[in-house]
């Protein structure tokens, strides 16, 4: 066909944020594919957008030389389109759960309960990636003070920074087939100034626990821990700063084993105290804070149905949902019962945090809820149409609905609260499932969304 060059990408659009992803290729091999990605406010900008990309591409990959142009003055924002792109990924409409603050048109990412008040209008996007984004979070991986974005895949394990604009991977592991990523979590829990990778993780037939713990050494990621029984989270207790959480579960049983809070010592992490016994609850959906704003220290956790419940320090539930949050993807294989002739997924929780979002003072909850096509009448079936983040609060009888951000088309598989662009102002941060890719041939499609939380 005498084609030197292929040009491939996609068009995002997140309400009024436009994100243009474009890959070109040579043909022949001999050079590397070039990468270009950029965004804009409406779809009247990406025009202009596309004419730098074309000139980028002229003067970089082909060596012409372009003339430059003027730059188009820009045009006021319009109200949304009725018709938007069939492709946008935010959809409009509110949660059911929440008050009626609707305002149409404005962006808005939360909105409020009775007596609350929106957080922020501004998000924004990454690039697509063509994996499924297990886990994500935020924290100092190379000790240079600010903050990287680790990824997990099923297999893989990736190191972000987001500089200039531009989302870089600067580390990444092989590719393990012998583990399943499920979670992620990062701190520097042995002091060494180099926050730790703590990978949470089931073994290639999903019946056992193998997690690892990752560092960086200066070049690139070691691994200090391998093939690990213990599921691991962070949490962050008032008054008691960063913590390690364990949980070793008891048989096959991924719902039940101590609660440990661990330590370095001796080149591993050990159980250093006991914090309750789980039954019900596994520790990839739970944390322990001050959730009841009374200075004392509660777990907050998923129970096997995805329904959040606080426990005190002796094992008592103290408070349940009753309407489902969460919801992931990521299962553990149960042994066979009875007559049953295939062994059956028990899904596992998503992350829950207690954080102060909205600067008052006081904790919330920050939750993720998937919304079933099923509605979780199937408890072996699972297909999302689309997800969002809500932030609870304690009001003295249990935790009411405050925020709930829009929809978004697919499944949030993770979220984290941290300063992604070393700006001194923390985002709330989400791993958004564009495509599962579970079917054979098709490939898994993926993104991050970042919501400004202007708190000051």
């Amino acid at each position: 066909l005498g084609v030197d060059f292929v040009l491939y990408g996609s068009l995002t659009i997140i309400g009024n944020s436009v994100s243009l992803d474009v890959k070109m290729g040579d043909v022949s091999g001999k050079e590397p594919t070039h990468a270009f990605f950029s965004q804009s406010q409406g779809m009247d900008e990406i025009i202009p957008k596309i004419n730098l990309f074309a000139t980028e591409i002229n003067e970089k990959v082909l060596g012409r030389r372009v003339a430059s142009k003027p730059e188009p003055k820009q045009p006021q924002p319009k109200q949304p389109d009725i018709y938007a792109h069939p492709e946008k990924l935010v959809e409009g409409g509110f949660g059911d759960d929440v008050g009626q603050d609707q305002r149409t048109g404005s962006g808005l990412l939360f909105t409020a309960g009775e007596g609350g008040r929106p957080l922020s209008m501004k998000f924004r996007k990454t690039q697509n990636f063509k994996f499924y984004i297990t886990g994500m979070a935020l924290g100092d991986v190379d000790g240079d003070g600010n903050q990287e974005t680790v990824i997990t895949t099923h297999h893989r394990v990736y190191v972000y920074r987001s500089k200039n604009n531009r989302f870089l991977k600067i580390a990444e592991t092989a590719d393990e087939r012998y583990r399943n990523n499920i979670g992620v979590d990062v701190a520097d829990i042995n002091g060494n100034g180099y926050a730790e990778i703590f990978v949470s993780g089931l073994d290639s037939h999903r019946k056992g626990v193998s997690s690892m713990v990752l560092e960086w050494n200066g070049d690139h990621l070691k691994k200090i821990v391998d093939n690990s029984p213990w599921y691991y989270r962070v949490a962050e207790p008032s008054g008691r700063g960063i913590i390690l959480l364990g949980q070793r579960q008891k048989q096959r049983d991924p719902f039940r084993g101590e609660l440990q809070e661990m330590v370095w010592a001796q080149g591993t992490y050990v159980p250093e105290k006991k914090i309750l016994y789980l039954k019900r609850n596994n520790l990839m959906g739970l944390t322990v804070g001050d959730v009841m704003n009374d200075d004392r220290h509660m777990v907050v956790a998923y129970n096997q149905g995805d329904y959040l419940q606080v426990i005190d320090p002796p094992g008592k539930v103290e408070w349940k949902d009753n309407a489902y949050l969460g919801g992931s993807m990521l299962y553990f294989l149960l042994p066979k019962a009875g007559r049953e002739e295939t062994e059956r997924r028990q899904y596992l929780p998503m992350r829950v945090r207690i954080e102060d979002i909205d600067g008052d003072g006081k904790k919330e909850v920050i939750a993720a809820k998937n919304h079933d096509m099923a509605g979780r009448y199937l408890d072996q079936f699972r297909k999302f149409k689309n997800g969002q983040i809500v932030v609870l609060s304690w009001d003295g009888i249990g935790l009411a609905r405050m925020w709930t951000t829009r929809k978004v088309s697919g499944h949030i598989s993770d979220f984290f609260i941290g300063d992604f662009d070393n700006d001194g102002i923390d985002e709330l941060v989400a791993s958004v499932i564009v495509k599962e890719g579970a079917i054979v041939m098709t490939t898994p499609n993926s993104t991050i969304i970042v919501y400004e939380l202007n708190t000051k």
